[in-house]
This record gives structure tokens, C-alpha cells and sequence, in this order.
């Protein structure tokens, strides 16, 4: 039992449990959650919950480390490649995760270290050097896109991943064993796993709060031309309203004034065809001058409405009115509409 109390006070282990444990929250937090954050809660709980398992397993059985080097390395590569996936679905805001990419790096970083492995004739740190040479590609790439959009964060990731190559330089230059370095490298890996998720996750709370920002002021916008709008449909309700009152008021007008002309027409029609009837010729001729004059004149109040139409567009011009003679026209309409009215006007 003293041993296993040494596992769990091994600082590599507590980092190595830690990282599962923070991948397994990133993964159970939110199942719809964004690619990026599948990709490395995915790889920090894939590390973790691996290095854990060999050591429980070195500890219970009593093996070699060395034996489940060639499984710590896939696992290590296969974790980059994950979490570099991440960092790219997260930058480049991919709707959908590349499977492709991430299958492409690792079978590349594979190929790769078999190679180094078969040209330096069995170098133990040939897996290494390819992981550091897969983090110096990725710093390159972070500071290529820093320049472009400007973003602090990913100078902070680059320099997180440049301690791994840095770190492996110095280890091949104080001569560490590669377990020494393996055990050791845990904990650098575990703390840019920390460092990169925490610093994703501020810079995706700043990008939502910016997004919040911008949506409620597309809606304070959206509010207020709604507000806008509401008015002019109002007030151009109530121009109808008055526009057809007032219609209604010009055809009552209209009606009004044109009754007296047109029954004028009709009285002075049957007046004529009377005197047609009786032979009186000199009465047919001034019954018919009667008609031509009323028929002018309804024309003429046609014409007069229409300018008082057109009169709200138009400047409207004062003349002079002959009320003698406008009163003359009322009282000859007034005989033509009531021919047998008894009486007598003077005017």
C-alpha cells in the first residue's frame, strides 16, 4: 500500500490524472460542444489516463517501463495530433472536424520517426525529435497566423510549444536517459495542455461576450426600427384617414354641385320637347340656348373641381368674383330647377 501512496504523491502521476480529469470534463461538460473542445478534452484525457494506466500497471506487475515505451510514444503522437487538430478547428473555426488532417499528421509523424530511427541506426530519441519537430511547426504556424490577425494568444501557444523542443535539447545535452526524459516531459506537456485550454477557453468567453455584445445591439437597432416603423405606419394610417374623409367630403361636394346643372339639363330638356309638342318654335330655340349654357356650365364646374383637386399641390391664385352676376347665375339655375315657382327676385 506505501507503494501506491508513492504513485499518487508522484508528482508525473498527479499531472497525468490531472490532465484525464480535465479532459474527461471538457468531453462530459457539454456533448454538443465545439470540435475544438472534443479534440483536446479527447487527447488530454487519451495522455493522461494512458501514462496513469502504464505506471498502475509497472506498479502492480512489476514490469519494465521500458516495454511500454514503443505504446507511450504512439500515445504521445496520437495526443499532438489531436490536440494540434483542436487548435486548428479552433483558429480556423471549422464547422466540421478534419478527421483527414489529424489521421494525415499522425501517420506522417509515424513515418517520420521510423525513418529518423533507421537512418541515426536506432537513436532512442527518435520519437522525441519528431514530437519537437511537430511543436516547432506548429509554433511557426502560430506565429505565421499571429501576424495576420494579430491575436496574443496564439504568441503565448507558441511559446508553450517551443518549450518541448527546447526541453528535448537540453536533455540530449546533459545526456538524461530517454525514461528519465519521458518521465520528466510529463509534466511539461501536462502544463501546456493547462496552460493552451485555459487560455482557449478565456478567448472563447471574450469572443461570446463580443458576439453578446454585438447581438444586443442588432436587437436595440432592430427594436428601434421596429419602434420607427410602427410610427410611420401610424401616421400614415392617419393621412389615409384624413385623405379618405376627404374624398368622401369632395364626392359629397361633387354630387352636390353637379345635381344642379344636370337637373337644369333634364328640366330644360322636357321644357323643350313640350314646346316642340305644341308647335312653339321661338320657345324651342331659347329652351335650347338654356341647355347649351347649362351644359357649359357643367363643364366648367367639372373643370373648377378639378383644379380645387389639384389645388393642395398648387399655389392657388385670387381673382376678383362678380357677385351680382354670380348671384344672377344661382336665381336663373334656382327658375330652371323650379319652373312653376310663383315669384319674383330682383337683384
Amino acid at each position: 500500500m506505501y507503494e501506491y501512496f508513492n504513485l499518487v504523491s508522484d508528482v508525473r502521476v498527479a499531472t497525468s490524472l490531472f490532465a484525464a480529469l480535465l479532459g474527461l470534463a471538457l468531453l462530459s461538460v457539454n456533448r454538443d460542444a465545439e470540435h475544438w473542445v472534443k479534440w483536446i478534452g479527447g487527447s488530454a484525457f487519451l495522455y493522461g489516463s494512458v501514462f496513469v494506466v502504464i505506471r498502475v500497471i509497472q506498479l502492480t506487475i512489476g514490469i519494465d517501463l521500458a516495454i511500454g515505451a514503443p505504446l507511450v510514444s504512439l500515445v504521445g503522437l496520437a495526443t499532438l495530433t489531436c490536440f494540434v487538430s483542436g487548435l486548428r478547428s479552433y483558429f480556423k473555426q471549422q464547422a466540421e472536424p478534419d478527421y483527414r488532417f489529424c489521421a494525415a499528421l499522425f501517420v506522417g509523424g509515424l513515418l517520420s520517426t521510423l525513418l529518423l530511427i533507421r537512418l541515426t541506426h536506432g537513436w532512442l530519441y527518435a520519437g522525441p525529435a519528431v514530437v519537437s519537430t511537430i511543436c516547432f511547426c506548429v509554433s511557426v504556424w502560430m506565429v505565421r497566423t499571429w501576424w495576420r490577425t494579430r491575436n496574443r494568444l496564439l504568441l503565448v501557444l507558441a511559446v508553450a510549444f517551443d518549450l518541448h523542443p527546447l526541453f528535448l535539447a537540453w536533455s540530449v545535452s546533459l545526456g538524461v536517459p530517454l525514461e528519465q526524459f519521458r518521465g520528466n516531459v510529463v509534466v511539461l506537456i501536462v502544463s501546456i495542455f493547462v496552460v493552451a485550454t485555459a487560455m482557449l477557453l478565456q478567448h472563447q468567453a471574450q469572443r461570446l461576450q463580443s458576439e453578446l455584445q454585438l447581438r444586443i445591439k442588432a436587437e436595440d437597432g432592430l427594436r428601434q426600427l421596429t419602434e420607427t416603423l410602427e410610427s410611420k405606419v401610424e401616421a400614415r394610417t392617419q393621412q389615409l384617414e384624413e385623405l379618405v374623409q376627404g374624398l368622401k367630403s369632395f364626392s359629397g361636394m361633387v354630387s352636390h354641385d353637379l345635381k344642379g346643372p344636370l337637373g337644369n339639363v333634364v328640366t330644360v330638356s322636357e321644357l323643350a320637347r313640350r314646346a316642340l309638342a305644341n308647335g312653339g318654335l321661338a320657345k324651342v330655340e331659347h329652351y335650347l340656348a338654356l341647355l347649351s349654357k347649362e351644359g357649359h356650365r357643367s363643364v366648367t364646374m367639372v373643370t373648377d373641381l378639378l383644379m380645387l383637386a389639384r389645388a393642395e399641390h398648387d399655389a392657388i391664385k385670387r381673382t376678383m368674383v362678380d357677385f351680382n352676376e354670380l348671384t344672377k347665375e344661382c336665381v336663373q339655375s334656382l327658375a330652371l330647377s323650379y319652373p312653376d315657382a310663383a315669384g319674383k327676385i330682383l337683384v
